[in-house]
């Protein structure tokens, strides 16, 4: 059975099974899907990630699912590829796991104890905070871009994903959070700080003697 579908997915997993340097199967982080990786000439590559894949690595990749069959594993158009490290390097921190909710890997995580950072633009940062029965509301500057907002159900509370693009040059940008009860009421402020560098080099200059 084939369909047509043109639909855009953001996949995460590791690479288990290497048929060729242009092809290789990923096992999806929840163990749930097989597919198949087919680089092309069209993938782009985000800036900075390695175009080499070795066997075990964590790779997240953005695909159109322009043909699907009936049987795993599943072969998928991918037109870019988001990370591609090696398992140890990115299971420090629960960047992949944020991924899977919002959609997009963010190269920065803000929350309760991380209310500041640096970041270059085009960079993503992912938002992270607790709703006990009250919801947080944000206000930002226009080098924030909201890209994605997801939750996720506890126990006994929520938590809430937000993921913003930077959009700026040089500079400071703020985040500010408000915790609002059922009244309407703020009960308590948060606010995060980013610094948005250059890496661009300045160009160098010769010195004639």
């Amino acid at each position: 059975m084939l369909e047509g579908n043109n639909k855009r997915n953001n996949f995460m997993g590791k690479i288990i099974e290497i048929k060729n340097e242009k092809e290789f199967v990923v096992e999806t982080l929840d163990k749930n899907n097989y597919i198949i990786v087919d680089i092309t000439e069209d993938v782009i590559f985000e800036e900075g990630i390695s175009k080499e894949f070795q066997l075990g690595n964590i790779i997240m990749f953005e695909t159109i699912k322009s043909l699907t069959v009936s049987e795993y594993p599943v072969q998928y158009n991918v037109t870019k590829i988001l990370v591609n490290e090696q398992d140890k390097e990115i299971s420090i921190d629960d960047r992949e796991t944020i991924s899977g909710f919002l959609g997009v890997f963010p190269d920065k995580v803000l929350d309760r104890n991380n209310k500041e950072v640096t970041v270059k633009s085009k960079d993503t940062i992912a938002v992270v905070l607790n709703e006990y029965d009250i919801n947080y509301e944000y206000e930002k500057d226009d080098k924030l871009i909201l890209v994605s907002e997801a939750k996720e159900a506890q126990d006994d509370y929520t938590k809430h994903y937000w993921g913003f693009s930077v959009n700026g040059e040089e500079g400071k940008s703020k985040l500010e959070f408000s915790l609002i009860n059922k009244e309407d009421e703020i009960q308590e402020k948060i606010y995060f700080s980013i610094n948005i560098i250059n890496l661009t080099l300045p160009p160098s200059i010769n010195v004639c003697k």
